[in-house]
This record gives C-alpha cells, structure tokens and sequence, in this order.
C-alpha cells in the first residue's frame, strides 16, 4: 500500500510537473518577446509611453503564434527551431538598436547595400558595442534563460491542449489590439495606417514594434509598392499654363518653368500609369518665379562644400574664422534645418546636390548613377562652358562616388585610390591637404565648378586621428577657461581642419586674382550624430538633444567677397532648398516644379520635410513621433483641415522625389537628352 500511495504521489509530481513545462514552453514566447520590445523601447526613446502599447500587443501575438507553430512539431525540430528563433531575435534587436546608437537612424534591409562599406566603421562598432555591453545583454536574456532552463522542461511530445490555449490567448491579444487599432485611427500617421499604409520605417519602430517594422521591410524591399497614402487623382489635374506677373514692387517676374515640357501630352501619350501620375502633380504645382536676386552671380566660378557633420555650434571667430566668415558675411540664412536623412551622409548629399527626397528603401545617391541628372550643378553648368571638377578625401569606393558624381557633370572626379594622391595618416586624411591638391587641377580654369565632400569632420571624435592631433592643442587653448570633454575637443578640431583648408582655398584664389569672382555655397550633410546627446548639448551650451527640430537647426552659407554687406535671410528652408536657391543665384534656366526643394528667395512658401514626415511650414511644427502640432500663428489663422492638407503635401511631395528616381524621369521629359 505504501509502494501505491508513493506511485499516486510521484504520478501526480509527473502530471503536475508536465502541466508546469506545459505552462512554461506555453508563456515563454508570449512574455520574452514583449519584453525585448519593451526594453528596446525604453533605450531608444528614454521613455514608457502609448506608442509601446500596440508594439506590446504585437509582440505577444507573434510569440503565441510562434508557440502554436512549436507545439505542432517533434520536439527535437521544436528545438532547433526554437534556437534559430532566438538568435534571430536577438540580432535583429541588437542591430536595430546599435544602428541607432551610432547612426540616429534605423537600420533597414536596403542599408546591406553599404555592407561593403562596414569594415570602415570596425573601430566605431567596437568601441559602440563595449559601451553598450550590459544593454545587449539584457536583449540576450530570453535566449539565456531558454539555453539554460527552458529547453530542458520542453515536453517530449506534441500537445494539442498548448496548441489550443494558445490560438485561445492570440485571439484575445488579436481582438483587443484591433479595439485599440480602431481607436487610435484618430492619430495622424496611427498604427492602422502605418500597417497598411505606406511604410514609414522611424514611425513604424515606434509605433509597431521592432518585430512587425523587420517583416514591413521585408515587404517593402520585395513589392516595392508606394503611394498608398496619395489620394492625388490625374482628374484633379489643371495643366496650368503660367505667364510673368507683377511682384509687390511691381516689377515684371517670369516663372522658372521649362516650356518645352508638354506635361499634358505625356500624360495623354503614356501606358505608364506611374508617369501619367506624376506628369500629372507636377504640373499641377506652383512654379517659382524670378527675384530680385536671380542672376546676382552669373558667370561666377563655383565652390559648393558638403562639410561632414558640421553645425552652427562649431563655428566661432576665434578658433574657425574661415568658417564664420562664409556664415556670417555673405547670405546668413537665421532660419535653416539640415535634416538627418535615412542613410545619413549619402542622403544628406544626395539632398543637398539633388534636391531630391532620399527613400528608405534603397540608396538614392547611388541609384542616381544610372539616371539622368539634368538639373544637377555640373550637368547644367557644363552646357554654359563650366569645367566641373569633384574631390573626396576618403576611399573612392564609398558610397559609389566614383560613378554618382561624373552622372552629376563631375568629369574630373577624385578620391583617395582614384586619382587623389595626398598623403595617408594612417587612413586619416585631411580636408586641407585634399584642397592643396586640388586647386592645382581647377584653378587652371577660367570658368570652374568646384565640389567638395569633406572628411576631416568624420566620427569618432575620441581618437588620435590626424585632423584631431593636428589641432587640438590649438583648440584646446582657445577653450582653456571653458569645461569641454575631450570628444567635443576632438570634433571641433575635425572642423578646424575644413577651417583650414577653405582658408587655403581663399588665399590662394585671392592670389591668383579670382575670389571676387568666386561663389562660396556651403552646407552640412547632417548634424553630427557621432557626439552623444550630453556632449551635444555641451557643444551648444544649452539643450538641444531632447528637441528633434533644434538639434537639426544648422547653418548654410552662401558667400562672395564682393558682396559688401552681409545679407540677412529669415526665412524657413533647409537643405532641400541649396540646388534651385543656387540655381536661381546664377540665373540658370530651370524648371523649379521638377525640384523638391523651392528657390529661399522665392515667394514659394516654405516646408522643411523631416525623415519621420515631421514638418515645420511658416504656420505650425508637426512632430509626427509624438503626434503634437505647435503653432507658430494663432490657431484661429489657419483652417480646419490646414494640418491634413500639409500632410498630404508631404506626402505627395516624398512620393514624387521617390517615383522621380524610380522612373528615371528625367530621361522620360527629355527623351532627346543624353542619360
């Protein structure tokens, strides 16, 4: 009897046993995948709030759904499965998240396209992920706890009561996110949306978790379906014929429009119905038209200067004057917005020589290469007996310079490995020494178009690298009295070695009798992102980080040494502004309807379009991660449906810059053109 009662006992610990590894293999997937979103969430966004309800909720669907698939196969497959299972969340949690850490910016599947680029940022990574060290290892704990515990409690059979309390729990989960779904439709850009919507990858982070935003990608990358937000139709279309007017002076100004575009007859003559469609929004938008300020520097030789991860906050009298006399004694822009694009320098270029919205789903200055650029500054400039000359100091396999910017009217381009040869600091090469180089090549002409992607200003700023052993001492005197970190040290004497070579530039121009002729244009490609919040906010002296739109607020200058005063310009405008502005400077012809961006000194109104589909207009800033509309007018100035209209003009806007580089569409208008 004592043998039978401890077998009732042991059978019943066997059931009670198998019921608690039920349990266990049941709620693992349901609870690990939650938290990981969850502790995604807090590191990125510093916060707990709304917008990691439904990544929550999502999370807890696939973790049951990926319990009832487990529960259905042996458990020797379950196992394997399972470990594939974690390892892949774990990498796409950690990608994700240190991505972020060092770009600002979220990796997507197209950002493989510049893996052959990755090995230049080694170091980076490195030294990103010890700092980070204790933060991954919290994404690998549901992995840990399955290796050590979880597995060795997995029932040894198939269990079709799991499988049913499953199905039970997703379909709770399932309801009572679609009750929150239909509730937050009243959200601009709300979870709805963005799942069946148009893919917007920040807000799509955010707002659907690191999970469901991995499969979108997916999708995005294989139907590359867009415009699922344009309600434009080609009926709406009025195929506007514009004619000079009057401005408020009185005085008679033409529209920047290429009349011998029959945007009409391309709509009615095509089987493509993407054409039909953005022949027909072009036409449909407001031209640009002549100013006070076209023509101001015709026939003037071109510098144009995109400066790595320079901000307004570097520039000082005392250790950048160079620098501070191109934004403080030319064109001083008060009002200029350098937005961080999705694939950082590539797009911020792509933006400032293109004036072009960049696309998440591919590499839009690369791409470029195989389109027709007519509107590019060396392309046009050419056809008016310009000589266009490209540098880079850095690898010429980057980023496929080699090949975008001869496409953009650069015929002489260099880099370092393709006919720059300046001297190597150990793979750190400077701005000044490039430019030294350089101007021996251009400067022999009588009519030059100068680019120049700099380099000196690069992360990371806590190294010994040349441009910052080369000036920190100086730097480091001129800020004796002032508590500066070293890194914020380090960046400003990469910007100090651009300081140095534009110095250079001038000097030897002026020598050679050719500066008052000369038209300075420069621009960041980004804010530097390199620097932590802290030390961001160190280098502005106040602020800064916690405000999406201040910590883009930058500096763009446009300067000549004949201008005799500076010119003060308070305007809204950013980056994709640069090209049509310095197109109508030197009185180019153009159609300002086939840009982006819109003239700064035009009467266009203004828009600064961010990465998100955040936007700031003369009237209000929409921040489109928080859902919050600050108005810079009374309210009671704007319409009712003022906010949604510019959302659709955003939209539209982003699409069209898309569709433009997709269709090669430039080819298609000027179809007697050269690609």
């Amino acid at each position: 009897m004592v043998i039978k009662t401890n077998e009732k006992i042991h059978s019943k610990k066997n059931v009670s046993s198998r019921s608690a590894d039920n349990y266990i293999g049941m709620f693992f997937w349901i609870i690990s995948i939650p938290y990981m979103e969850l502790i995604f969430h807090i590191f990125v966004y510093k916060k707990i709030d709304s917008n990691i309800v439904i990544p929550m909720f999502m999370a807890a669907i696939i973790g049951g759904i990926i319990s009832v698939i487990l529960s259905l196969i042996p458990v020797k497959a379950r196992k394997i499965v399972s470990y594939i299972i974690n390892l892949y969340l774990f990498i796409i949690f950690v990608v994700q998240y240190m991505y972020y850490n060092i770009f600002k910016t979220f990796f997507s599947l197209t950002s493989l396209g510049g893996a052959k680029n990755a090995t230049d940022f080694g170091s980076v990574l490195a030294v990103a992920l010890f700092r980070n060290l204790v933060k991954i290892m919290l994404f690998a704990i549901p992995g840990i706890l399955y290796w050590g515990c979880i597995r060795k409690r997995e029932e040894t059979r198939r269990n079709k009561r799991r499988c049913i309390y499953n199905v039970a729990i997703i379909a709770a989960l399932g309801i009572g996110m679609f009750v929150i779904l239909e509730d937050g439709t009243a959200q601009r850009y709300s979870p709805k949306q963005l799942l069946f919507g148009d893919y917007v990858m920040e807000l799509s982070v955010q707002r659907l978790g690191v999970c469901v935003n991995a499969a979108k990608d997916i999708q995005a990358l294989i139907s590359g379906d867009k415009g699922k937000n344009i309600k434009y139709s080609i009926s709406d279309t009025q195929f506007i014929d514009y004619k000079p007017k009057k401005d408020k002076k009185g005085i008679i100004r033409e529209p920047q429009i290429d009349d011998s575009i029959n945007f009409k007859s391309i709509c009615d003559n095509t089987d493509n119905s993407d054409i039909r469609l953005v022949s027909g929004m072009i036409a449909d938008m407001q031209p640009s038209y002549t100013n006070e300020y076209t023509g101001m520097f015709k026939d003037y030789n071109i510098v144009f200067v995109t400066a790595e991860s320079l901000c307004k906050y570097a520039i000082s009298k005392d250790i950048t004057p160079t620098l501070y006399k191109i934004f403080n004694e030319g064109f001083v822009f008060t009002n200029f917005y350098n937005p961080l694009w999705y694939h950082s320098t590539v797009d911020g270029e792509y933006v400032n020589c293109l004036s072009q919205y960049p696309s998440q789903n591919e590499w839009s200055l690369e791409k470029s290469a195989d389109t027709y650029q007519p509107y590019a500054l060396g392309n046009i400039l050419n056809k008016e007996g310009y000589k266009s000359f490209g540098y880079h100091d850095y690898n010429s396999y980057f980023y496929d310079r080699t090949k975008t910017h001869p496409n953009m009217g650069y015929t002489t381009f260099k880099a370092v490995g393709y006919g720059l040869d300046i001297p190597n600091h150990n793979d750190d090469y400077s701005d000044l020494e490039c430019m030294e180089y350089a101007y021996k090549d251009f400067s022999q002409t009588d009519r030059f178009n100068m680019y120049f992607m700099s380099f000196s200003g690069h992360m990371p700023y806590d190294t010994n690298k040349y441009s910052i052993a080369e000036n920190r001492e100086f730097v480091k005197e001129k800020l004796q009295n002032q508590k500066i970190s070293d890194e914020v040290i380090g960046y400003i004497s990469c910007q100090k070695e651009l300081d140095k070579a534009l110095e250079y530039l001038i000097d030897e121009l002026e020598k050679d009798g050719k500066l008052e002729k000369t038209l300075f244009i420069v621009a960041p490609d980004h804010y530097p992102y390199g620097l932590t919040d802290s030390q961001y906010n160190e280098l502005a002296g106040k602020y800064v980080s916690g405000d999406k739109f201040e910590k883009c607020l930058s500096c763009f200058g446009i300067w000549c040494s004949s201008m005799k005063s500076p010119i003060v310009v308070n305007k809204l405008c950013s980056s994709i502004d640069i090209l049509p502005t310095v197109l109508n400077l030197l009185g180019t012809k153009y159609d300002s309807r086939l840009l982006a961006g819109r003239d700064i000194f035009s009467e266009a109104s203004s828009l600064v379009v961010f990465s998100d589909q955040s936007f700031i207009t003369d009237d209000v800033k929409y921040n489109s991660s928080e859902d919050t509309i600050e108005y810079l007018v009374p309210q009671s100035q704007l319409s009712e449906d003022y906010l949604d209209k510019t959302i659709r003009i955003v939209d539209e806007k982003t699409y069209l810059s898309e569709m433009i580089l997709d269709t090669d569409y430039y080819n298609v208008i000027y179809k007697n053109k050269p690609k």
